[in-house]
């Protein structure tokens, strides 16, 4: 027999996770007290353990919210998290744990790169990494970001560093960076030497236009000029009238 309270509802209607559900509500609730000040970048005046349970809150929900899809939500509680960092580093001068601030850096860089946001994307992926080299998602996150600005070669370079720390999970990416950025240096070859031979093959007609006021000009006026002399001369000296005045003549 069902307890009088049930209202019909018995054991096999509660959800199996129902303590992940209330303990989501609880989270979400903590949130909400403070989300208006953190998305002006106002800082609650509330204890350190209070920001330091907030901050994992928004980090946990954060990644809740990517598993549904809710991009632009997410990111926006990685921010906060990130926000509440700053806050107990700069008021309290707590030293967040690193591995964890750059969880937060390279997790909003995954929602960047889910909008498409690449740029944005790159930056958090540098900071992950500044702050906590061993980051693997950061390594791999980053290469994504690079590969869709069509930078190949930086993101060949990220996939190699990437590779000396795990190796099973950057060997295809490496391998196939390796051959876009081989195929690409071809093609600029192919074209550069396709440019110098075009250059080759115009410089060897001579431009009426450039020879102009130049000595080959002046040269053959020069040549010009020296075989009327000449002429003249041998005319002169046979005594012959030339061929133009004796036209003339019969004018």
């Amino acid at each position: 027999m069902e307890p009088s309270w049930s209202n019909g509802v018995s054991a096999g209607d509660v959800p199996t996770d129902f303590d992940e559900v209330r303990k989501r509500e609880d989270r979400r609730e903590r949130i909400s007290q403070y989300w208006d000040l953190l998305v002006v970048d106002q800082e609650p005046r509330v204890t350190k353990g209070t920001l330091l349970h907030l901050m994992q809150d928004l980090k946990d929900e954060g990644n809740i919210l990517f598993k549904e899809g809710h991009f632009d939500i997410a990111w926006m509680h990685y921010r906060n998290a990130l926000f509440i960092a700053r806050i107990l580093s700069t008021r309290f001068y707590h030293e967040v744990d690193k591995e964890f601030l750059s969880t937060l850096f390279s997790n909003r860089a995954f929602c960047c790169l889910k909008k498409d946001m690449y740029q944005e994307a790159i930056q958090d992926c540098e900071s992950a990494i500044r702050i906590n080299e061993n980051n693997i998602k950061a390594y791999y996150r980053q290469v994504l970001g690079l590969k869709a600005q069509k930078r190949h070669a930086e993101a060949l370079k990220v996939a190699e560093m990437g590779y000396l720390k795990q190796p099973s999970v950057f060997k295809e990416t490496v391998e196939e960076l390796r051959e876009i950025v081989e195929q690409h240096a071809k093609t600029y070859k192919t074209q550069v030497s396709i440019e110098k031979s075009s250059t080759v093959t115009e410089k060897d007609k001579p431009d009426p236009e450039w020879l102009k006021g130049t000595n080959v000009k002046v040269r053959k006026k020069e040549i010009s000029k020296n075989k009327t002399n000449k002429q003249e001369k041998v005319n002169n000296n046979l005594n012959v009238t030339p061929a133009r005045n004796v036209l003339t003549q019969y004018l």
